[in-house]
Parts: C-alpha cells; structure tokens; sequence
C-alpha cells in the first residue's frame, strides 16, 4: 500500500523459468532499464503522477526464506514439488539440503523422470538407479533424478536413503524470520 511514483511489471519468458538464476539476471536488467528510464525523465524535468496503490488483492507477503536454515527437502511431497523446491533453492544460494549417511548434502539441480513406477511411501528417498552422474530417487508420482558430479564417494550409493530428519524440517519451519 501507499504511493508509488512509476509501476512497472513483466512476465519471465518460459525458456528462464527452470532457473532461479536466469530469473534473477532477467529481472535485475529488467529494474536497471525501469530505473534509467526513471532518472532520464526526471532529469528532464519530467512529470510522474503519484499513484495510489490500494489494490492488495494481488499483493503477498512471504517471510525471508535462508537456503542454510529452511532448504530441507521434505520427501512426503510429491516429485514435481521436490523439483521445484531444489530449483528455487538453487545457484546462487547452497542448495537444498537432506541427508545422506548422517551428513548434509545439497542438491542444486532435480529433475522428474516420468517412470512408470508407482512407489510406496516407503520407498520415498530411496536411491533406486545410478547411470554415470545422475542419482534416480524415489518419490510420490514418480523419480527425482539428482546429479551426483561433485559427491566424492559415489560408490555404494545404489539402495541407500536420502533423508531429512523430522527436527530439521520442523526446525527449517521455526527459523522462517518474519
């Protein structure tokens, strides 16, 4: 709410939409050519008219999200919700976090493989296949695939669990700052 001297909005092209990092390039030039307009037209002694801005319908708020606090991959979702989650935790920021032999490890990158497998919740966070760099994960609805490139030991991994404790998911909602 409150006044606002120049309004400006935009859509992400669909081709940036799986990288949080490309988003965030594409929107700083965005700002960077809103804002040189903005000073050239005040420095000609531009008009703005001051505009009002009531409307919240389509205004939000989300608390202040830390990928080293609040990134921990829940496996109870579903693997396009897992998917997302680690893109929007991704390059710039760690990662998302789980664990793995009761060490934290990140994942910067996750795809869904449409497998016809159904999986039992059990099966959630259970490494099921391994082909060169890539870690095929069980999940609800289908596989996660994980790349594997910067694990050092990446031998035993097959049948192994990733995991996130119920402290740390609990822990990752308690540590949101407001």
């Amino acid at each position: 709410t409150g006044l606002a001297l120049l309004v400006k909005s935009y859509k992400f092209p669909l081709n940036i939409k799986g990288s949080l990092h490309k988003m965030q390039k594409y929107s700083l030039e965005f700002q960077k050519k809103t804002i040189k307009k903005f000073l050239i037209t005040l420095t000609n002694n531009g008009k703005f008219n001051l505009k009002n801005i009531s409307n919240n319908s389509n205004s939000y708020y989300w608390p202040r999200f830390s990928t080293k606090k609040n990134a921990w991959i829940n496996w109870s979702w579903d693997a396009e919700q897992i998917t997302n989650f680690v893109k929007s935790c991704s390059y710039p920021y760690e990662g998302a976090a789980t664990n793995f032999k009761k060490k934290i490890v990140r994942f910067q990158e996750a795809k869904i493989t449409k497998s016809k497998i159904k999986f039992h919740p059990f099966q959630y966070g259970l490494i099921y296949k391994i082909i060169k760099n890539e870690i095929y994960v069980a999940a609800k609805n289908y596989g996660v695939i994980f790349d594997i490139s910067n694990f050092k030991n990446k031998k035993g991994l097959l049948g192994k669990r990733l995991y996130s404790t119920t402290r740390n998911l609990e822990k990752s909602i308690e540590n949101v700052v407001i």
